[in-house]
């Protein structure tokens, strides 16, 4: 009986490990698919920028050649955005369901590491749209209109990375705090009372080591020679 309980226990624990996996890589194939999404809209404005931008006959050529420029490497780092979104999809979802025993914590983590390239990709392909309106502008406005563009386009620039970056702070964690398995099954009082236990233990093990050094070093020391006072 005692073993058909603890049988049924600890396949419980598994079926539970693997449904929070599984919410997990969920997760991060949702978070892929909003990107792909957002990088597919991206890779319309700029064959459209490329397409139906008419450059003047009198455009500097610095100013063209920054914007072709600005424009392809949008268009690059989008399109392998996408890619990357959909190969690390694809690959993480059929390792999860067809792989051997572990292969859905295998699929997760893979994922999880992934994500920062794919966000890199994201992020190259966003500033790189905003370069190529800011050229865009300078090419086909009058002064007055390119300068209130520019300004905007600048101002724009500047609010997103200030705000990623603010946005990056306030949900950064350490990988150190993330709840580990030990943490799951006793729960976080007793988590708390074994970590306090154990670092008393290791005190009174420091306490102990201290003073058996002192003994030690008290006991072995030879004894002063007494001194010979001369009259």
């Amino acid at each position: 009986m005692l073993a058909a309980d603890k049988l049924y226990l600890a396949s419980s624990f598994q079926r539970n490990a693997v449904e929070l996996k599984e919410k997990e890589l969920k997760l991060h194939y949702d978070n892929f698919m909003a990107i792909s999404t957002q990088a597919a809209v991206l890779i319309g404005f700029a064959v459209g920028a490329i397409i139906e931008l008419d450059m003047p006959p009198n455009a500097p050529a610095i100013f063209q050649f920054a914007f072709y420029v600005s424009t392809i490497v949008s268009l690059v780092a989008n399109f392998q955005c996408i890619s990357c979104t959909t190969i690390v999809s694809v690959y993480g979802s059929q390792l999860s369901l067809r792989g051997p025993e572990g292969s859905v914590q295998i699929a997760t983590e893979n994922m999880f590491k992934e994500r920062h390239n794919i966000f890199r990709l994201f992020a190259i392909g966003v500033i790189s749209l905003h370069f190529a309106v800011l050229f865009a502008s300078v090419l086909k406005m009058r002064l007055e209109a390119a300068v209130a563009s520019v300004s905007i386009i600048m101002y724009s620039l500047y609010s997103l990375l200030t705000h990623m970056k603010a946005v990056h702070a306030k949900f950064y964690y350490s990988e150190l705090d993330t709840p580990t398995l030990e943490d799951i099954l006793m729960g976080p009082a007793l988590s708390n009372a074994l970590s306090k236990r154990k670092l008393r233990l290791e005190k009174q093990a420091d306490r102990k080591t201290g003073w058996a050094d002192w003994a030690g070093r008290n006991i072995w020391r030879k004894p002063d020679s007494p001194e010979i006072v001369v009259v």
